[in-house]
């Protein structure tokens, strides 16, 4: 069977009828089943999650241990990770979040980590916040000891998550 080379104006315009035809119903299919599993996800959704239900605000420079920190917090807790300064703070303020828990080690910013630190003593007297270092006798951990941070020493194991949650968190 030989296949002609050349297509006739109405054969033409039937090919790219079907063509579109099936374009569309393979798109209104893949959205039919984009939208089962989103409904079967939030059916299987037990928890309410919200951002009135966190208990601790993560704040810092992303980095391993800020990833090390979310995941031993959230086996215990519902928690949020925030590196902008105005974000944390709007964030805390509107939900009432009853721990602070900032990163002053670099990769962090100190300076940024700093500001957002007397914002929130400020702003969000009821928070109790917490300055995570691994230099013990600085200055900066210094300054935020006396101006009212509880001071958690590097390296943070998960016992200790454990026991700040079960303090703290509850």
């Amino acid at each position: 069977m030989a296949f002609s080379n050349k297509l006739d104006k109405e054969s033409f315009d039937k090919l790219l009828e079907i063509i579109d035809r099936n374009r569309w119903d393979r798109l209104r299919k893949r959205q039919e089943q984009l939208d089962n599993v989103e409904e079967e996800e939030l059916e299987s959704d037990d928890t309410e999650l919200s951002p009135d239900t966190v208990k601790v605000v993560l704040f810092g420079t992303e980095c391993p241990f800020i990833h090390s920190m979310i995941e031993m917090l959230r086996n215990e807790t519902v928690i949020a990770f925030l590196s902008d300064p105005e974000k944390m703070i709007t964030f805390c303020m509107d939900h009432q979040i009853p721990n602070l828990i900032l990163d002053i080690d670099p990769p962090s910013d100190y300076n940024l980590v700093m500001d957002a630190f007397a914002s929130a003593k400020i702003l969000l007297p009821d928070t109790r916040i917490f300055a995570c270092s691994s230099r013990k006798s600085s200055i900066e951990v210094e300054h935020m000891k006396m101006h009212g941070a509880i001071i958690l020493d590097k390296p943070i194991l998960r016992k200790q998550v454990n026991k700040f949650c079960s303090e703290y968190c509850r």
